[in-house]
């Protein structure tokens, strides 16, 4: 799978910090859709299913785990990255519960999160090759 087929959803309130996360993923060859809030999140799954979603926990409006919880009613299965300033045990515990596969504290090296969707590329190319 190359990254140019990846839909990376990426919700963040910050909106220097999306457009910048969102200028560098593209650069990189993904195709990322951008939300500041949670509603703006619920819209962008509405209108499709990305391939993973990197998200925020504390948006203006709700929480990125929220949005979560909604994305895993309609695909279980799709692979995501929380990153936030917020590291209490209980929001780890939460987003454990919810199957991320990667918790981030901010602020976040880039090239940290382009090695984690990296390795959701190999991950999902190998079971696609396996199936």
């Amino acid at each position: 799978m190359a990254p140019a087929t990846l839909v990376l959803m990426v919700v963040e309130d910050d909106e220097k910090l999306a457009r910048s996360m969102g200028r560098f993923l593209t650069q990189r060859g993904f195709r990322v859709r951008l939300a500041q809030s949670e509603a703006g999140a619920l819209e962008l799954l509405e209108n499709g299913l990305p391939d993973a979603a990197i998200l925020d926990v504390r948006l203006p409006d709700g929480s990125g785990l929220d949005v979560l919880e909604d994305m895993r009613q309609a695909a279980p299965a799709v692979p995501a990255i929380v990153m936030t300033a917020d590291d209490s045990l209980a929001t780890r515990q939460r987003a454990e519960q919810l199957g991320v596969i990667a918790f981030l504290t901010k602020p976040v090296r880039p090239l940290d999160l382009l090695n984690i969707l990296e390795q959701i590329l190999r991950r999902a190319s190998e079971t696609m090759r396996s199936t």
